[in-house]
């Protein structure tokens, strides 16, 4: 008889936990939410995040984060963990707004796609065609043998608008310790330009130009590199439409999706919600401070950068970084996560066709590697397309997730330096968020996630 009762006992809870999960989920910001059960998830297994995010706050890896998974069109899952700020004991939610970092290219990538879309230029066309500075480029071609010696050479070929979305043109960062030859690494730091996390007075057209004038780090169409290569389709947008890059995303994504805590620039009035940024300094989280600058090995970066870059009360808002600059809310990007499992629609608001999204997530590069300079341990087995990385072979980096070639569509990802990262899984109809800040990268525990999620499918 006790043991009956104890049963009973267990599955009303169980049922009242799931009455409270529903209306827990039901201010999802407009989403459509389920219990994990009914989208052929398990609550129980899904509980395995939990466990996974404490630890990684017990371990002063992050303060907190944030965490979204939506399956089959619903959140199934939706929580915030610890403190957007230690000293201030303000709590995580999942409205607090994160610093997206590389976490933006996904966004900017369909952003570029639309005008694609709309015919504004195709991708074979010359970069030059609609800038004619990007012409006479210029190469830096390092002796494999002996790095210390290289030569600056004319390009082989024009700079192309698909090379901006497959990582070919040549645009790579300097803003990574050791991730350019050091005198290139030179070139940039004495350059009237820098990697966008700063109040910078030039716009997307001006950027260009001077970047153009520095040595490329392959040939165009050659050599994924890693970089600032969606910067180049930011540049010709704004020149044919008149628009501003930030104009543009808010038309044609942010409005029409209600993505309204996504911001190149927060305003005043939201700074209060924005998680700070911490760095990890002899096993201590240090929170970087407003109104300081950071620039160090310890910090892992190589150039000044402001960590309040984005307040828009004291940024010029002229340049607008298609992969680096965006911040935003788990919920923000729940919403775009869902609209490309959608094939390119949600709630009525089409951003693009299906057709197009299925183009993105081919391989559009050779078998180079995805971001091999820093990270090809993390990315083996993925392939890129245009605009993120696509799982293409599940043997080669044990990435569970869903291959090109199979059902639906495969799994895409990307992250993001300060502590996010993004999956969508089209097989499965499954995407899934994280986002923290903390610096210094890379940050292999958030690779985790993603098996978490996986083996909590039961259906």
């Amino acid at each position: 008889m006790k043991r009956k009762m104890k049963n009973a006992c267990r599955a009303v809870c169980f049922v009242l936990t799931l009455l409270f999960g529903v209306v827990a989920f039901a201010s999802a910001q407009g989403m459509p939410t389920a219990v994990p059960e009914q989208v052929g998830l398990s609550s129980e297994r899904l509980e395995r995040i939990d466990k996974f995010i404490q630890t990684q706050m017990d371990n002063k890896e992050i303060s907190g984060a944030s965490v979204i998974v939506g399956r089959r069109g619903k959140v199934a899952y939706k929580k915030a963990f610890g403190l957007a700020d230690i000293d201030a004991k303000k709590p995580m939610r999942t409205d607090t707004i994160f610093r997206l970092c590389s976490s933006s290219k996904m966004i900017g990538a369909v952003a570029g796609m639309i005008a694609w879309e709309d015919g504004l230029f195709d991708l074979y066309d010359p970069v030059s065609k609609y800038i004619p500075e990007v012409k006479d480029l210029k190469v830096m071609e390092v002796d494999p043998n002996d790095p210390s010696k290289y030569k600056i050479v004319p390009a082989r070929t024009p700079m192309l608008m698909y090379q901006a979305f497959n990582f070919t043109a040549g645009m790579s960062y300097h803003l990574l310790l050791g991730f350019t030859h050091p005198a290139l690494q030179k070139m940039f730091d004495d350059a009237p330009i820098n990697d966008g996390y700063w109040p910078n007075t030039y716009t997307n057209v001006e950027w260009l130009k001077e970047r153009v004038k520095l040595p490329l780090v392959n040939h165009p169409g050659e050599q994924f590199n890693y970089g600032r290569n969606l910067q180049v389709m930011t540049a010709v947008i704004e020149v044919i439409t008149g628009m501003s890059f930030g104009e543009w995303c808010q038309k044609r994504i942010f409005d029409p999706l209600g993505m309204n805590d996504t911001h190149f620039f927060v305003p005043d009035e939201k700074m209060d919600r924005v998680a700070s940024l911490y760095f990890k300094l002899d096993g201590k989280l240090v929170k970087a401070e407003e109104g300081k600058t950071y620039l160090g090995m310890e910090y892992g970066i190589s150039e000044v950068i402001d960590p309040y870059w984005f307040r828009a009360s004291k940024n010029p808002k002229k340049y607008y970084g298609a992969g680096e600059s965006l911040l935003s809310t788990v919920e923000d990007y729940a919403k775009f996560l869902q609209m490309l499992v959608n094939g390119g629609e949600l709630n009525g608001a089409r951003i693009l066709s299906p057709k197009t999204i299925e183009f993105m997530n081919a391989k559009h590069i050779k078998d180079w590697g995805v971001c091999k300079q820093l990270f090809d341990q993390y990315f083996a087995g993925y392939t890129w397309g245009l605009g993120w990385a696509v799982l293409e072979d599940v043997g080669v980096g044990h990435h569970i997730g869903t291959p090109i070639g199979k059902g639906k569509g495969p799994q895409i990802t990307w992250n993001g330096w300060m502590g996010t990262r993004q999956y969508v899984d089209f097989e499965e109809e499954l995407f899934v968020i994280l986002m923290s800040q903390k610096l210094p990268a890379p940050q292999p525990w958030i690779d985790k996630l993603k098996d978490l999620v996986y083996q909590a499918i039961i259906e």
